[in-house]
């Protein structure tokens, strides 16, 4: 998608209404567009005030600095979408109607922080778990539109747009948590977030999938084709032999096409039990997005599949159901110890054990049993620090620190790929995690387990 397909359809437009008189003119269409961000601008004002009027001081303040990134987010989101259209009529146009957009959408989140609008939210907790994954869920989607946008869009306008967005939501995350009760700071910031990168991410689609259409509209289609991995074709075609000799030959499971589809969403869609099963055996990873946001599972889901979304989501547990086709050789125990779907088992029980053993068995005892546990355990947040410096483990950028029941601790080291989810961690977050044991230590005040999650 180039921008100067944006500036052709902008001046055919103008021409057509020109030629046909039934279009706006340009000059009417800037009119039309002030007018209409003018009484958005009252809205707005008149919102803000109502809302100011309800809240004290620390509200009131926090309020006050969401407002003002929100403004700086406002122009240079309303820039970038008109930089679109530079050097033709309709850039003008185009920024004040994106500005009119942007503005209404902040009126309503202004309007939901009004007493009627909090009482009337449920009154129920959600499952903290479930609030994290929309998030994170919500995070990787809009990370992958942006980055999706901006392969087409390379301009400066695009970057400081997402800048100045990235700045408004942490203030205004800060301010809706404000403005509710202290116990329902967590479920507040953890919905915030997931909605405010949501919005984002479909304001990005709906610009990228206009320059599709514009290109489409055109016969500039070369680059729209989304041409797949030949695994991912061998498994559209449910041809089991191809997709096994492919995976013999090294095939990457988890490689994606231009829709972020895997091997393994298109085994779901096509709801072929087999090839499912023999691609998880092969390790292909069930927390995958598409461009939509969609894993495997929900795709089966979406085409009425619901037994493979099962088989997907509990895959590696306890089971009695059919072996798969045709298992990948292993090439010693090692690699089986470490192979995907064996059971984990609990850290705290592994911790209980250790504390135990004399200061000389304990040095034998990790070095008879790194990397072969797969551990998992639940704690809370007390540290989450940047360690690539400190860590024995190469890939390892940042450390949290969980205090477990009874007063152990497990520290986990996460990999640059994880270092979004850790620093929207804070002291006094819960927290699961599954991931390789790397060695424990006997401090004398408590057991700490040293685990890299992949």
């Amino acid at each position: 998608m180039k921008k100067e397909m944006f500036l052709a359809v902008g001046c055919v437009v103008t021409l057509l209404g020109a030629l046909l008189g039934v279009a706006e003119t340009t000059i009417e269409m800037d009119m039309n567009a002030a007018e209409a961000l003018h009484e958005a601008d009252a809205a707005l004002n008149t919102a803000y005030k109502e809302v100011m009027a309800v809240y004290g001081e620390p509200q009131q303040e926090a309020l006050r600095l969401a407002q003002r990134a929100w403004i700086k987010y406002r122009d240079a989101c309303a820039d970038s979408e008109g930089s679109l259209y530079e050097g033709g009529s309709l850039q003008s146009v185009a920024r004040t109607r994106s500005a009119v957009a942007l503005t209404e959408a902040q009126t309503e989140l202004l309007r939901a922080l009004l007493p009627g609008a909090v009482a009337a939210l449920p009154s129920e907790t959600p499952d903290p778990e479930t609030l994290r994954e929309a998030r994170v869920r919500a995070e990787t989607h809009m990370k992958k539109v942006y980055a999706d946008y901006r392969k087409d869009y390379e301009v400066p306008e695009v970057v400081e747009a997402q800048k100045t967005w990235e700045a408004f939501r942490d203030l205004w995350v800060a301010a809706e948590t404000a403005c509710y009760p202290a116990d329902a700071a967590t479920t507040v910031k953890e919905r915030s977030l997931a909605a405010l990168n949501s919005d984002r991410a479909e304001r990005l689609k709906e610009l990228f999938m206009e320059g599709y259409k514009e290109e489409e509209a055109s016969g500039e289609t070369a680059d729209l084709a989304f041409e797949d991995p030949p695994l991912m074709k061998a498994v559209a075609a449910n041809d089991l032999d191809a997709v096994k000799r492919l995976i013999e030959r090294g095939a990457n499971v988890n490689e994606v096409n231009d829709a972020d589809y895997t091997a393994l969403h298109v085994a779901a869609e096509t709801g072929n039990a087999a090839m499912v099963t023999l691609l998880l055996n092969a390790g292909a990873r069930r927390d995958l997005y598409d461009f939509d946001g969609r894993t495997a599972a929900d795709v089966a889901r979406e085409w009425d599949k619901p037994h493979i979304a099962r088989m997907i989501e509990e895959f590696g547990a306890p089971s009695t159901e059919q072996k798969p086709p045709e298992p990948q050789p292993q090439a010693t125990p090692a690699a089986r110890e470490e192979a995907p779907g064996p059971e984990p088992v609990d850290l705290e029980q592994l911790l209980d054990s250790f504390g135990n053993l004399t200061e000389l068995r304990q040095d034998q005892w990790n070095r008879d049993n790194e990397w072969k546990h797969i551990v998992r355990g639940a704690g809370e947040v007390s540290e989450v620090n940047r360690t690539g410096f400190l860590s024995e483990i190469t890939d390892a950028e940042y450390e949290v620190t969980c205090e477990l029941r009874g007063g152990d601790r497990a520290v986990l080291y996460m990999d640059k790929n994880h270092s979004d989810f850790v620093l929207d961690l804070e002291v006094g977050d819960t927290i699961t995690f599954t991931g390789k044991l790397k060695n424990m230590q006997d401090w004398g005040f408590w057991c700490s387990g040293y685990v890299k999650v992949d």
